[in-house]
């Protein structure tokens, strides 16, 4: 991941929030420790209470079917639909009418996939350093080239 959306009670005082917590303890330290982006929002942005609606315009249906997200077994797991408002609104995909009827929803199965703690990310050489110059100093680079 290249950013994490984080909610706060209050926008205005979330830098705040972050510095009085001891680093690396809170979940925007452990998140920038990873090298991770933070990126707070008001806790309202999370809310899932239009989120179908918003779906139903954002999706791709399949000709002759009802353009409802309602009907989607995706929207029914309410903690991703609090995340996926967040990601709308951080994103003001619906400002944007060239983002509706484009996005397709699917649940992924993390079963399927090797789970990497991020000493293990630096020690494997996954991702390229930030200071690095040779784009195929890394896993990552030496993938990208093939």
């Amino acid at each position: 991941p290249k950013e994490c959306l984080i909610p706060v009670e209050n926008a205005g005082k979330a830098a705040e929030s972050t510095s009085k917590a001891s680093p690396g303890t809170s979940v925007s330290g452990i998140v920038e420790r990873a090298g991770i982006l933070v990126s707070s929002l008001p806790k309202a942005d999370f809310s899932s209470k239009d989120v179908v609606q918003d779906l139903s315009r954002l999706l791709k249906f399949k000709k002759g079917t009802l353009a409802d997200a309602a009907v989607i077994p995706e929207t029914q797991k309410l903690f991703a639909m609090g995340a996926l408002a967040g990601i709308i609104k951080f994103l003001k995909l619906m400002s944007d009418e060239s983002n509706f009827s484009t996005y397709k929803i699917q649940e992924l199965n993390s079963s399927t996939w090797m789970r990497l703690d991020a000493a293990a990310v630096k020690a494997l050489n996954v991702l390229p350093l930030p200071n690095e110059s040779s784009k195929t100093g890394s896993l990552l680079g030496i993938l990208s080239k093939c």
